[in-house]
């Protein structure tokens, strides 16, 4: 199992290691100076009899909102930066795990060794799982220590919250982009299935009573941050997705002809 953990641990790092430069590079732009760009934003700036009123009031409206430190890492770090880049690396990531064997003509030597292909599934799930969980925390808990050169203090428990969120979003990404790989040998055919998956959770979550289907809404989701409590659809919704991709992702590898 260790010898598996190894040879993913290889394979992967060169991904891991520019998705977390780029996401820790996203939070040191973002605080403090993402952050002092928009607070030194003047309201006079929209104004703007060009402008429609209604985009006016709008904006309006946001900048005070903005210039609050906690809905600025919310609405920016967790509701733009980590839905872009945690999503688009985890399916990056994951994409390979089977069908990445496949087209590099690894698989029939891989899977003919003497380990389980559960063994091999679990070591893959381990490495990019872990990666993914890496590069999304660190980044999360600088914004804090960040902040202070502004100074300004954090609320830690909404940012706890936030990053809970955000990797349950990610894994549930992962685990999606998995299945697919499992079910296509084409690494580029399985990224277009992932991303339309993900894609079509979209619209599914502005049916009433479904707003918590969307994997986006575990970045988004703003009913936490109003409330200050925990909102628990979304994440029995993503872990649900999790458990379910990958228990089909091993019932389809048990299977699979190489």
């Amino acid at each position: 199992m260790w010898s598996l953990i190894k040879k993913e641990l290889k394979e992967n790092l060169t991904k891991f290691i520019i998705m977390f430069l780029v996401v820790l590079g996203t939070a040191f732009f973002l605080i403090p100076y993402g952050y002092n760009m928009v607070s030194q934003i003047p309201s006079e700036l929209f104004n703007n009899p060009a402008v429609p009123g209604w985009l006016t009031d709008q904006l309006n409206a946001m900048l005070p909102n903005l210039k609050n430190i906690n809905f600025f890492i919310f609405s920016q770090w967790f509701g733009k930066n980590l839905l872009q880049f945690a999503i688009f690396f985890g399916i990056i990531m994951s994409i390979g795990t089977i069908a990445g064997e496949t087209e590099r003509k690894s698989s029939v030597f891989l899977f003919s060794r003497p380990v389980t292909r559960k063994s091999i599934l679990l070591s893959k799930v381990i490495v990019v799982f872990t990666f993914l969980i890496i590069s999304i925390v660190i980044p999360t808990y600088l914004l804090p220590l960040l902040s202070n050169s502004i100074p300004l203090n954090v609320n830690m428990r909404l940012l706890n919250i936030g990053l809970l969120y955000a990797v349950i979003g990610t894994l549930a990404t992962a685990a999606i982009s998995i299945l697919f790989s499992t079910l296509i040998n084409d690494r580029l055919k399985a990224t277009f299935a992932a991303f339309a998956a993900i894609i079509m959770t979209i619209p599914m979550a502005f049916i009433k009573g479904m707003h918590w289907i969307s994997i986006v809404n575990l970045y988004v989701s703003a009913k936490f941050f109003q409330t200050g409590k925990m909102y628990f659809p979304p994440l029995i919704c993503g872990i649900g997705i999790i458990i379910f991709s990958l228990t089909a992702s091993y019932y389809i590898l048990r299977k699979k002809e190489f």
